[in-house]
């Protein structure tokens, strides 16, 4: 076999033991999928399925509550290589980590940029309501303050004064948003009686 044709076979090859890891894990064999992934060879894969690997196994750290090692994983990626699904994966987990490390304004700013990517109504309307239900649990002296360190910043985003100011703003203004779009569609929705006008 030829050097490039091994490659090809072990690339396709890794590509469909990576298909089987994924697909055990939303079976919900969680050990078959970690197992299947620790046979992976990440420099035998495409760049796509190495980044769908780390994805993978952030993924398998976070079910089993190993949030410090999902975001490791996590932090070998830069959302700009990803695809949009990936994009989006990759927000969502960010945003599930931070969420069981307690770091809730943190999860809120990855479901902002999360919000970002999506395009249909009832997901917009979802992931509001998880933002709107982390943002309640912070205190309303920390709501204006920046990112707490270099630590809450995906990887490619800087941290330099001027963008943490930018940063602040544009969290503000989204945080606006939500708490707008919670006072006139769920505040009215818990209190229909008087919000549609009827006796």
């Amino acid at each position: 076999v030829e050097p490039a044709e091994g490659r090809n076979v072990a690339v396709v090859q890794g590509h469909w033991r990576l298909e089987a890891a994924d697909t055990a894990l939303r079976a919900g064999d969680t050990a078959y999928a970690r197992k299947a992934a620790g046979t992976l060879d990440p420099n035998a894969l495409s760049p796509s399925d190495h980044d769908r690997l780390l994805l993978l196994e952030s993924r398998l750290d976070l079910n089993e509550g190993d949030a410090r090692s999902a975001l490791s994983h996590l932090n070998s990626l830069t959302d700009s290589s990803l695809s949009d699904a990936d994009q989006r994966n990759f927000r969502l987990l960010r945003a599930s980590a931070f969420n069981q490390l307690g770091e809730m304004k943190a999860s809120a700013r990855e479901r902002i940029f999360l919000g970002k990517l999506l395009n249909k109504p009832d997901d917009l309307a979802r992931n509001d309501e998880v933002i709107y239900e982390a943002l309640s649990r912070i205190p309303a002296n920390q709501l204006d303050a920046g990112p707490r360190d270099d630590e809450d910043l995906a990887p490619g985003e800087c941290s330099s004064s001027r963008k943490r100011e930018v940063d602040r703003v544009s969290f503000s203004v989204d945080v606006s948003r939500i708490g707008v779009h919670f006072v006139e569609e769920c505040i009215p929705s818990r209190h229909r009686t008087k919000a549609d006008g009827a006796v």
